[in-house]
């Protein structure tokens, strides 16, 4: 043992560290003692320093201060104990003929059993459950069930509480009982010790390749039981060709499969895997589709995957070809009428290759989206471009499509978007968006019809998105500064303004003011006054009089930052 034994250490950081190391290696101790690879004398040596820091009560308080809070006491005493316990009880069974050898082991057993079963195995909280289900791994993991068969008169009221417990579990599996601790579900890992419990010698494993019953090559798991889908974090998945490899990778998850198999499979699986030369066995906690976790063994790749794609979690689980997948797939990224997935099936629909899009995501793109030319499809107005020669933002949204659906949809395009432009990369895959290069020089605003395309595009992708929201996104797109300047002309009059009046107080020519007027007209923002229709004036005329409708005014003044009064 590197860590010394802690007594009744005052809570402070250090301690709480020397505490998590020596509790790491009280359990390698465990596990050695239960493989038959520990060194006698440096295990009597930890448990005569055991025995001469247990309490009287049978604790042994790790970390101690008069005011503890229960959860810690858990923590702290209640679970160092148990596996002091586990330590003695294993001792106690494999070298019998060592115990008279130790002074005071009598006791001290009988102490920590006694104290045990006072305890009921029972955690803190919401945590309770689960601290008991780990309390009996434990145990048994140590040999209690051969010790309690063994030696049921050592502590009776302790061998009835292990046959209770059992008794309990099983009662739980049989009603369906088995979400406790916050509604988590528990049912793997009852049965998990249930298993042990009975000696049956099961495992868990965790597969992501070849083994997986899509593949199905090897037929090496059709006589075990499958129990469903898992996710292993703090790996990553790699594509190495005909199979994949994982390894250890903080951020990263993995999507595999649940099989519960005899224990004396795994030597079979070991030589299928190359245990020990490609891939390394090793126990992981794996989270199940039934909201659970349970620890399982998988396996993790021994060699370096430098030259190997990284399968990203979305495309998971493996599968052979997924490179291929790759290779032949991109994200579009659009930003215009296309945002809207029915206007965009019209372009799929063109291609030779109809496959839908394999996934769509919302993307926000890092350029600002203008609007330029005079479409003849969209009522002689203006189509949206993105400005790659300016940093912005415009809500976009990707499609996962064949390189050769969008190679198409370009020649579709036509010459306005003569630019394919690299934006990045999403799970590996290439960014593309449409778009034309060099910047268009004249902006234009875009008709009624084509508006309504995007916004119905921009509210299906961002459903938290208000239709104000959206409105005012589209128009700090539109407007130029000129229009925002008549705008905010006319709201900061009292009543409607004349075209030849807003001439002279802007300085503008009458057929500027009439090109702009004709523009926020079509975006719906401004009105002619009903006496100047009336008197006869037309829309273009010099005594048309205008004001911004009303309805528009408190988006307009968010636009034109125009404070209320």
């Amino acid at each position: 043992m590197k860590t010394q034994l802690i007594c009744k250490a005052e809570p402070n950081d250090k301690s709480f560290q020397d505490f998590d190391k020596l509790m790491k290696e009280c359990r390698q101790l465990l596990e050695s003692q239960i493989n038959g690879t520990a060194d006698i004398e440096q295990v009597i040596g930890f448990i005569n320093t055991l025995i001469k820091n247990q309490d009287d009560d049978g604790y042994w308080r790790l970390i101690f201060s008069q005011d503890m809070p229960y959860d810690a006491k858990v923590h702290h005493w209640k679970y160092p104990t148990i596996l002091f316990t586990a330590l003695l009880i294993n001792f106690y069974l494999t070298y019998p003929e060592e115990c008279d050898r130790i002074q005071g082991l009598e006791e001290a057993l009988i102490k920590a059993l006694d104290i045990v079963e006072k305890g009921k195995l029972a955690g803190h909280g919401y945590e309770s459950f689960h601290f008991m289900l780990e309390a009996l791994n434990i145990l048994v993991s140590a040999g209690v069930m051969q010790f309690i068969k063994v030696y049921p008169a050592k502590h009776k009221a302790f061998t009835q509480l292990i046959q209770d417990k059992k008794s309990e579990l099983e009662k739980s599996l049989a009603e369906g009982k088995t979400r406790f601790d916050f509604n988590e579900e528990f049912r793997l890992r009852i049965e998990d010790v249930i298993y042990k419990m009975n000696s049956e010698k099961k495992a868990w494993l965790f597969i992501y390749g070849t083994l997986m019953r899509s593949d199905n090559r090897t037929g090496l798991l059709k006589d075990c039981e499958y129990r469903g889908t898992g996710i292993l974090l703090g790996h990553a998945l790699y594509d190495l060709g005909m199979y994949p490899g994982i390894v250890e990778d903080e951020e990263e998850k993995v999507k595999g499969e649940l099989f519960c198999i005899p224990e004396d499979k795994l030597a079979e699986i070991d030589a299928y895997e190359a245990e020990g030369y490609l891939y390394k066995r090793k126990k992981v906690k794996v989270h199940t589709d039934q909201g659970g976790s349970i620890e399982a063994y998988t396996y993790i790749y021994n060699m370096s995957v430098d030259n190997n794609r990284k399968v990203p979690f979305s495309f998971q689980p493996w599968y052979e070809g997924i490179t291929e997948f790759y290779d032949q797939h991109v994200w579009y990224a659009c930003y215009g009428s296309n945002i809207n997935l029915q206007r965009f099936m019209r372009y799929i629909n063109m291609c030779q290759d109809k496959t839908p899009p394999l996934q769509t995501r919302a993307k926000m793109l890092n350029h600002p989206v203008y609007f330029s030319q005079r479409s003849s499809q969209w009522e002689n107005k203006g189509v949206a471009f993105l400005d790659l020669s300016k940093k912005g933002s415009c809500y976009g949204k990707m499609y996962l499509i064949k390189k050769e659906q969008l190679e198409e949809i370009q020649n579709y395009e036509g010459s306005w978007y003569n630019k394919m432009a690299l934006l990045g990369y999403e799970d590996g895959l290439p960014v593309y968006t449409l778009t034309h290069e060099p910047r268009w020089g004249q902006d234009m605003v875009p008709g009624e019809r084509y508006l309504k395309v995007i916004k119905e595009g921009i509210r299906d992708t961002y459903p938290d998105l208000s239709n104000a929201a959206i409105d005012e996104y589209l128009l700090r797109k539109i407007l130029s500064k000129k229009q925002r300047d008549l705008l905010k002309y006319l709201r900061q009059q009292e009543h409607g303004v004349s075209v030849q009046n807003i001439a002279d107080g802007l300085r503008m020519a009458i057929s500027d003011v009439v090109d702009i007027i004709q523009d926020l007209r079509d975006l719906d923002l401004i009105r002619q006054d009903s006496r100047s229709i009336r008197a006869g004036a037309s829309w273009d005329g010099r005594d048309a009089v205008y004001y911004t409708k009303k309805e528009k005014r408190v988006l307009l003044d968010r636009i034109l930052n125009i404070r209320q009064q």
